[in-house]
């Protein structure tokens, strides 16, 4: 044996550093899933649930669907906690809390991952100040504002058990549910159309 095996450590842990663990998504109930409409519990940093996982796996859904924001319960899961963000910046909230919230509203449209081809405007709070728990257990104190802020408040409606739908003003639910009706037929003939081509 004239040359020696040798293993460079040094280089193996660089590399094992570089390789990220990727979670595989949770899928999403159906927007008649009673899970959608039950106020969640604090979240316990007790172990019994792997918080980081947890978070990873949440954002991998949120990234999936290409969507702003997701709360626990979109997954069928009961724990207090969302997930918001885009462009690999995604804040990850545990046991979320509305400190304050400014006087000045706006009025804008939002969609929701959980009613697919439904938009709704709906009034929100322009300004809120929240505290919420990383996956550490950290707690943070923060100021939105814009549509940081509306994000926030959409998922936060979301662990309480309310859905968009029941935030918005009547007229604005019967607009949008005929306009929804409309996009899916369309979605619908542009299916047949694809299927009939190939």
């Amino acid at each position: 044996m004239d040359k020696m095996l040798t293993i460079d450590t040094q280089e193996a842990a660089k590399t094992a550093t570089r390789i990220k663990t990727v979670y595989e998504p949770y899928k999403l109930v159906s927007e008649d899933d009673k899970v959608l409409y039950e106020a969640t519990r604090e979240y316990k940093f007790d172990g019994s649930i792997n918080s980081s996982e947890l978070a990873a796996r949440l954002k991998e859904t949120l990234k999936t669907h290409r969507a702003f924001g997701l709360a626990a319960p979109q997954c069928g899961l009961p724990y207090r906690v969302f997930v918001f963000g885009a462009e690999e910046e995604y804040i990850v909230a545990f046991n979320p809390k509305i400190i304050k919230s400014s006087i000045e509203t706006l009025h804008i449209e939002e969609g929701c991952l959980s009613f697919p081809f439904l938009t709704l405007s709906i009034t929100r709070p322009k300004e809120i100040t929240v505290q919420y728990q990383n996956e550490f257990g950290e707690v943070i104190e923060k100021e939105f504002s814009g549509i940081t802020a509306r994000i926030f408040l959409h998922e936060f409606d979301h662990l309480n058990g309310v859905t968009f739908n029941k935030v918005a003003k009547p007229m604005s639910l019967k607009m949008g549910l005929k306009r929804r009706e409309k996009q899916i037929k369309q979605f619908a003939k542009e299916m047949m159309r694809n299927i009939s081509t190939k």
